[in-house]
Parts: C-alpha cells; sequence; structure tokens
C-alpha cells in the first residue's frame, strides 16, 4: 500500500508501507508516535531484507567494560527532513549482541537550538505554550527550533527562533554548551538527534519578528518568575531539552551572581 506522509510546510511526500494484498486500498496516515512504532514500523521491516552494513565502529565503556556499537545504513526514511530510523548493532563484553531502532532527523549535528531568556529586572523568564504532536498535548517550553548549516550559523539561527517564536530580538547571548560536546547535548536516550542551548539576557520586543512556520501554534508565557519555572518542571509540564537549557541557564546566573 503506499500512503502519503505530510511533512512541515504541507509538502507531501510519499512512503511505501506493505500492509496487506488488497493494492485497491490507499490510505492517508497522519502519523502519531504510537502508531508509527507499533504497527507502522514493525509491519514495513518484516517484507524488508537486511540492509548493507557499515564498517564504522565505536568503542564504548560502562563500568570499565568495553562494548562495540556500529552503525546500520538507514532502512525507513518517511521524508528526508521529518524523520529517519537507523538500525544500530551493539556487541557488550559479556557477548551479548543488540539491535535498536534509532529516530531522528537526516541532519547533521546539531540537529536543533533552544534559547532561555532572562530579564534582570524583575527575574523572570519568557516561555512557551505549544502543541505537542507526539503526545498530543499542551507543554511548555524554552524557544527551540532546527539548525540547517547550509544556511546559518548557530547564533544566528538561535536569533531567528527568538524572534519567530517569542517576538523577542537584542540581549545578550551565551552559549551553554559543555566543551566536551562539541556536537550537541543528547535529546533522548533512543533518538539520534543533539541540541545546543542558549542563553539570552534582557532581550527586548521585536517591532517586526520573523515569520512562524505553518504547523507551529504558539502562546507566549511572559514573566515567568524561577519559582513558577521550577513549579511547572516538577509538575512534569517542561518538555526535557527546555528542562536541560533552563537547568543550565539558572546555574550560569547563579555562578554569575545575577539571581537574587
Amino acid at each position: 500500500m503506499s500512503a502519503r506522509v505530510y511533512g512541515r510546510r504541507g509538502t507531501v511526500y510519499r512512503a511505501v508501507i506493505l500492509l496487506g494484498s488488497d493494492e485497491a486500498k490507499r490510505t492517508l496516515f497522519l502519523f502519531s508516535a504510537s502508531a508509527f512504532y507499533s504497527c507502522l514500523l514493525p509491519k514495513w521491516r518484516s517484507t524488508q531484507k537486511a540492509p548493507p552494513r557499515r564498517s564504522s565502529r565505536k568503542a564504548l565503556y560502562i563500568n570499565g567494560n568495553i562494548c562495540f556499537s556500529s552503525y546500520v545504513t538507514c532502512y525507513l526514511c518517511l521524508a528526508h527532513s521529518f524523520i529517519t530510523v537507523w538500525n544500530r548493532k551493539t556487541q557488550f563484553n559479556d557477548g551479548r549482541i543488540i539491535e535498536w531502532d534509532i529516530a531522528g532527523h537526516q541532519t547533521p549535528y546539531p540537529t536543533f537550538i533552544t534559547v532561555f531568556t532572562f530579564n534582570t529586572s524583575n527575574q523572570s523568564t519568557c516561555l512557551l505554550k505549544e502543541f505537542a504532536q507526539g503526545t498530543n498535548e499542551i507543554k511548555y517550553t524554552c524557544v527551540a527550533g532546527s539548525y540547517d548549516r547550509r544556511k546559518h550559523t548557530r547564533s544566528v539561527t538561535a536569533q531567528h527562533e527568538l524572534s519567530e517564536e517569542a517576538q523577542l530580538t537584542g540581549g545578550e547571548w551565551i552559549c551553554l554548551l559543555p566543551e566536551d560536546q562539541p556536537d550537541g547535548i543528547s535529546e533522548l536516550k533512543w533518538g539520534k538527534n543533539r541540541f545546543v542551548p542558549y542563553l539570552c539576557i534582557n532581550p527586548h520586543a521585536d517591532a517586526n519578528p520573523r515569520q512562524r512556520d505553518l504547523e507551529e501554534c504558539i502562546e507566549i508565557v511572559d514573566n515567568v518568575s524561577t519559582r513558577d519555572l521550577k513549579t511547572f518542571i516538577t509538575k512534569g509540564h517542561v518538555m526535557l531539552p527546555s528542562v536541560q537549557t533552563a537547568w543550565m541557564a539558572l546555574e550560569y546566573l547563579a555562578a554569575n551572581n545575577m539571581l537574587n
């Protein structure tokens, strides 16, 4: 069966999903994360031959024990700019060989940036309430957006996203990325994506904010106190990359005597 997949900005992609013998049926799938992993991916994989393997290997150490991890080539790409799934094969020191499904974007690192804003005069930040399509709920986030090295630098991307999503500009910018993680901080255990966190101190309103992407549904929540921010986090209302970014930003502000 051939199914259409709708990606960013209304672009239509085609993916071949073998779900049965009835070729007359053509269904339009709007993929949710649960449907993709529980239904479509297993049925697609069952029809595929093992892909050719790459030779790259990386030694990893856990409690002094060595294990080797190597990539297998991409076996499913619903859309180049949307989601790609790889198979990673890992051999542990005790002889176990485990295969994993790795999901992410097929772009060079880092995959995206995040921005935590801070207003020193009232000790507040600006958060966004945004639709999270994977879990079908509204979540709090920092400013965040994809990074494409072919178009902009990381810092310019961060400034553009701040204007687009929070309608803010200017301010003092600090990159919070640790030196030992130049490719970015990992987003998820089972995901390939990495991100770069930024802190922007005292931005001001953008008189001409950049246009948002078509699929974005965002509410700006301004003047959020650090106390309220921590409450949102402890209640599980904030997306994890934003939690990481907020923690690093608050630590930087405390270390530089900027928190009251």
